[in-house]
């Protein structure tokens, strides 16, 4: 998964007043683009999600521009996502989140949008799917 430094440090802001572990760390990563472009990010950032168990998952943060958060297929799989779809609209079920069936926005490029401001998790009960705590703002990027 991939994050603009913008995007990231935003979303950093945001997540940890709300509960999430952001540990920074270096990595040497290699991402192609599909302007046929190649750039070696240099920092990711380790996001712990404050889920019962928790979940971690790693945005790999390139230096320039405003790209929003990127997640990969393999981070999904990592969050356990599940996706239903069909030829008009798509849920995402997550127990990590506390999502089951919830209806997910397009993008006007057609992607599909989860806004991690939205995204609501338990925080003092034991279970995930029981949900105490919700991100109101949209004080970063989707």
């Amino acid at each position: 998964s991939m994050a603009s430094m913008a995007a990231a440090t935003a979303f950093q802001y945001a997540a940890e007043r709300r509960g999430c572990r952001i540990k920074w760390k270096p990595c040497n990563t290699k991402m192609s683009f599909a302007n046929s472009e190649v750039a070696v990010l240099n920092w990711c950032m380790l996001v712990t999600f404050p889920t019962d168990p928790p979940v971690t998952t790693q945005i790999d943060v390139h230096d320039q521009g405003s790209v929003p958060i990127l997640m990969s297929l393999p981070q999904m799989m990592n969050l356990c996502m599940t996706f239903e779809c069909n030829p008009y609209s798509i849920f995402l079920t997550c127990d990590a989140f506390g999502y089951n069936r919830f209806p997910l926005k397009f993008s006007t490029s057609r992607h599909v949008i989860l806004d991690l401001c939205k995204v609501k998790w338990n925080t003092t009960v034991g279970k995930a799917n029981q949900v105490t705590s919700t991100f109101q703002t949209s004080s970063f990027p989707q």
